[in-house]
């Protein structure tokens, strides 16, 4: 139940977002997208880097279009049922990507991305609670970061 984020993302209040949860007890949210129409969602991931995580040593493949020279990828969850769970994280392990089918909703190459609710929801980025909200916007922000190293001698 986490949006993932890396940088270059940028919520509309806070810079440097990595990291938000949600409750996952029934879909409260509805992702939208400039290219596509809204899906309702019970736990989305967001993110512009691959491999997502790792599980030991193995990765967690999300999408190969997951990439710094690309524009978002967001994995959304329409169920939660375990067949689901399971089969997605099988074909994340096995370093394929996740294929969007009739549970699970997978865009990419997205500028922006919002995310609704009805009611607020708690949320965290890179770990840390950041109160609740109702809305979420993602956008794109190529070259957001800046790496600064000393000139060799």
């Amino acid at each position: 139940f986490f949006f993932q984020a890396e940088d270059g993302i940028r919520d509309v209040a806070v810079t440097g977002v990595q990291t938000c949860a949600l409750p996952i007890c029934t879909p409260h949210y509805s992702l939208t997208s400039p290219d596509a129409g809204p899906v309702d969602g019970y736990f989305t991931v967001v993110l512009n880097t691959n491999p997502y995580t790792f599980l030991g040593n193995r990765p967690l493949d999300l999408s190969p279009a997951a990439s710094l020279d690309r524009g978002l990828v967001a994995v959304t969850f329409r169920t939660l049922d375990l067949a689901t769970v399971l089969r997605t994280a099988n074909r994340a392990l096995r370093s394929g990507g996740v294929e969007a089918d009739d549970h699970i909703d997978v865009r990419t190459d997205l500028e922006a991305l919002d995310i609704e609710s009805t009611t607020p929801f708690p949320y965290q980025l890179d770990g840390d609670y950041l109160g609740e909200t109702s809305h979420l916007e993602f956008r794109h922000v190529p070259d957001a970061v800046r790496l600064v190293r000393p000139l060799e001698p």
